[in-house]
């Protein structure tokens, strides 16, 4: 373990010592072993199994979505490992994919469970009293009171078995503020746009495990697998019995989305500069996305676009070429495109008080809706990426 840790801290080494115990304790075939711990010319270390597996985010970085079948498999031995050490009062404050490693036989050990979450704590508390945990992972607790329960962990695993079903995170972002941002006040995409193989029945259940409040989660895990096991079987089920898969959409056919996706974008750029459109504005669309011209205030301006992710996560820089359009400065726009599963279309506002519009999407793309926020930050507008995904 790091030599930077309060070795001389009486607080910190008692603390060390109880949880070590405490964790040494545990004996559950899908928590991994505790051998010995201690301190050693003032280096404390813990004594642990090898494992030669890949843990789960090795996994999710190479395979993407896994099949239903490993998802409930992964998720029932990291929810026992959970509701086992919880009825211990030990809450792992730090569950995520890379602390989920596979031994030999492919099951599924939770590892480093409480003690150097205890070695960082103790360090951020003596700090600046920064949040503790991985963004990505950290139940809204956490960004707000910073009290912890077994819930807190269930969060996220809820968390990690979205990331499974999709292959991303529900709630991501450029910096932990904005990552806090979504957890405290965002809904996740719709399941059924990132996975069309799972229904509605599956969202319900990680809804409920990713609510906002501990009080309307899963109280425990094995709960969550229940319901979790039976809407992706019952899911499975109807598949294997004659649910006829979509036809793929030819590639022409996904570039052409492509470029209507970018048209979109400079209309509702239109729309936010001059704080009213006109929706008979047809900006020009080329058969390639490399010949679409967009406009805004009927000036073209010129879209940089770059794939950045697997054909599902893409960022579109968008330059003004006419510097007489003070309304709207130079610069990168920040917008998110998400899809709504109905065939609304109406003006939602944001915090920062402007409007983002909803635009309607052609059905041969496989989705209705579109969603684009343009988020202001001061006078400069900064990039963020844009998720969607559209049927190749």
């Amino acid at each position: 373990m790091d030599a930077q840790l309060p070795a001389n801290d009486p607080t910190f080494l008692k603390r060390f010592e109880r949880e070590a115990q405490t964790v040494a304790q545990l004996n559950h075939p899908h928590i991994i072993d505790v051998y010995e711990f201690g301190q050693a010319e003032g280096h404390y270390f813990i004594v642990m199994p090898y494992l030669s597996g890949p843990d789960l985010a090795h996994l999710l970085q190479q395979q993407g979505p896994l099949p239903v079948e490993q998802v409930i498999r992964i998720t029932e031995q990291v929810g026992a490992d959970l509701d086992y050490a919880h009825s211990g009062n030990i809450i792992h404050r730090d569950v995520k994919p890379s602390n989920v490693i596979f031994n030999e036989q492919g099951q599924a050990l939770l590892t480093d469970f409480g003690i150097v979450k205890l070695a960082n704590e103790t360090t951020a508390l003596t700090q600046t009293g920064g949040v503790f945990g991985t963004p990505a992972y950290m139940a809204p607790e956490l960004w707000t009171t910073g009290q912890v329960d077994n819930r807190t962990d269930l969060y996220a695993l809820g968390v990690m078995v979205y990331q499974m079903l999709t292959g991303q995170v529900p709630f991501s972002g450029q910096t932990p503020h904005r990552i806090m941002y979504a957890h405290l006040n965002e809904t996740p995409p719709p399941l059924h746009i990132l996975n069309p193989a799972l229904s509605p029945a599956v969202e319900k259940v990680l809804l409920k495990m990713l609510a906002k409040s501990p009080a309307q989660r899963y109280q425990t895990a094995a709960q969550f697998c229940a319901d979790l096991q039976a809407a992706l079987i019952g899911r499975s089920k109807a598949k294997n019995e004659g649910e006829k898969k979509p036809p793929p959409v030819p590639k022409r056919v996904w570039w052409g989305g492509v470029a209507l996706l970018l048209v979109l974008v400079g209309v509702g750029l239109f729309l936010f500069a001059g704080g009213r459109g006109d929706s008979t504005t047809n900006p020009v669309v080329a058969p390639t996305i490399e010949a679409v011209q967009v406009e805004l205030d009927d000036q073209p301006i010129e879209a940089d676009f770059q794939e950045v992710a697997c054909g599902k996560s893409h960022r579109l820089e968008i330059k003004l070429l006419d510097a007489h359009h003070t309304r709207l400065e130079p610069g990168n726009f920040a917008y998110n495109w998400r899809f709504e599963p109905d065939d609304s279309s109406n003006e939602d506002s944001l915090n920062s008080g402007n409007y983002a519009k909803i635009y309607q999407v052609p059905c041969d793309l496989n989705h209705q809706t579109v969603i684009m926020e343009i988020l202001q930050a001061g006078k400069t507008l900064s990039t963020k990426s844009v998720n969607f995904n559209i049927t190749q």
